[in-house]
């Protein structure tokens, strides 16, 4: 499995079971963490809690990590509204939005990866454009600031929507793809 771990990497993760992908986005952020990385978690409350439950069992203390502001946590629907104005996304309110995230995260010089499920939350409404913007203004952040991005993509949702041209622009936005296990 790729883990980025340079400025700029840019991940996506197709997967089967919440599980699966858990485990998966939970050694790319346990690993920031042990390096003394910031990490920003952008997703849904259930998943939320599976992280910071796996992590914790890793031996990842995230009360300390969260105390010296190296671990953020934010509600993935929520972030999405804060930069959706009039039911577009607004690539101004994103900067603000995303790059005060990122920015605060990476104070002191530190790398940050950063985890999302805005995207899938869009694709999963069938708004397909919306979640290939989304892609394309984190790669268009990514050029004034330092972050590793790890995206994940229920296949439920991509192979449901039957878009083939809609998933292969979402790979081609990444720098890596992480097959589905089975």
């Amino acid at each position: 499995m790729p883990e980025p771990a340079r400025p700029h990497d840019h991940v996506v993760n197709f997967y089967d079971t919440d599980d699966d992908m858990v485990d998966d986005v939970s050694r790319f952020l346990g690993a920031g963490l042990s390096a003394g990385e910031a990490v920003v978690v952008i997703a849904t409350a259930e998943h939320r809690e599976s992280l910071s439950a796996k992590l914790t069992a890793h031996g990842i203390d995230l009360a300390a990590a969260g105390a010296d502001g190296r671990y953020r946590c934010h509600d993935a629907a929520e972030t999405l509204a804060a930069f959706t104005v009039d039911g577009a996304l607004s690539q101004e309110r994103f900067v603000e939005v995303i790059g005060g995230v990122i920015a605060d995260a990476s104070s002191g010089g530190r790398h940050v990866r950063a985890f999302g499920e805005m995207v899938a939350l869009l694709w999963a409404d069938g708004n397909v454009p919306g979640a290939l913007g989304l892609e394309a203004m984190w790669n268009d952040l990514a050029r004034t600031a330092k972050f590793s991005l790890y995206c994940a993509y229920p296949t439920g949702i991509v192979s449901r929507a039957g878009d083939l041209d809609g998933r292969q622009r979402i790979c081609a936005e990444h720098s890596g793809v992480v097959a589905p296990r089975g």
